[in-house]
């Protein structure tokens, strides 16, 4: 858990027993209540969350949430305590404090992204696997064996792409489990030979087929590079019988 980040505008003044925002242009109602509780979130590599970080009950909370990736994103809800928070805008939202310290926790909708600059899925990526859970064969038939593959590809050299932060999830885990899936670098060399390079051209996401069940999932590659650059796609697998 870390504490949210304070906003300038949204500094927790206290004076006179009275709780108040600097910049917010008026002063909230009078508490009763003295007692200052915090409000928290969950890190995520997806989102940051900003705004008021302590405030007593009763006074309106103000926070923002920022997407890393607004591209290929979206908020879905925003909640306090299970409860959920007033809608402003797209990422602005309110709530009204209670007598208790707050987690906020937040819900994204993902969309299908082919492509983000240097990063997209190749054309031939499957978007339906199938599950090995009821094949009988499938520890003893080398082609049920074999993993899911979903194929990428990417335009960096291996000095960038070597010092990057890769982060796979999917946003199903009943159906496929972070577990289940594994990132192999593809290198021209590996295409070439001896002809080639050492340049990153693509990679390949493993599905281990044993550990996925059916429904419908989407597989979210992110790709850090530096602290000011990220790149992300989805795609959306389906998992049949």
């Amino acid at each position: 858990m870390k504490k949210l980040p304070l906003l300038a505008s949204f500094m927790l003044v206290l004076g006179l027993g009275v709780t108040a925002f600097a910049g917010c242009g008026e002063e909230p109602p009078a508490t009763t209540d003295p007692t200052i509780y915090n409000i928290t979130s969950e890190e995520s590599p997806y989102y940051d969350v900003n705004g008021t970080y302590r405030a007593t009950a009763g006074t309106t909370a103000e926070i923002s949430i920022d997407l890393e990736f607004p591209n290929a994103s979206s908020i879905a809800n925003v909640q306090f305590n299970g409860q959920d928070c007033t809608k402003v805008n797209d990422t602005d939202y309110t709530f009204t404090m209670p007598e208790q310290n707050v987690e906020i926790t937040v819900t994204l909708n993902w969309i299908d992204t082919k492509s983000d600059s240097y990063l997209s899925w190749n054309e031939n990526s499957p978007i339906t696997l199938i599950s090995a859970k009821n094949d009988a064969d499938y520890n003893n038939d080398p082609q049920f064996g074999t993993p899911g593959e979903i194929t990428y590809d990417l335009s960096y050299n291996a000095s960038i792409w070597g010092n990057a932060d890769v982060l796979i999830m999917s946003t199903n885990q009943n159906v496929i489990p972070n577990s289940a899936i594994s990132n192999d670098w593809l290198q021209d060399n590996d295409v070439n030979g001896a002809s080639g390079s050492n340049q990153l051209i693509g990679g390949t996401l493993y599905i281990d087929r044993s550990q996925i069940n059916v429904g419908s999932t989407q597989i979210v590659f992110t790709v850090e590079k530096s602290w000011t650059t990220s790149y992300t796609i989805v795609i959306t697998v389906n998992v049949t019988e």
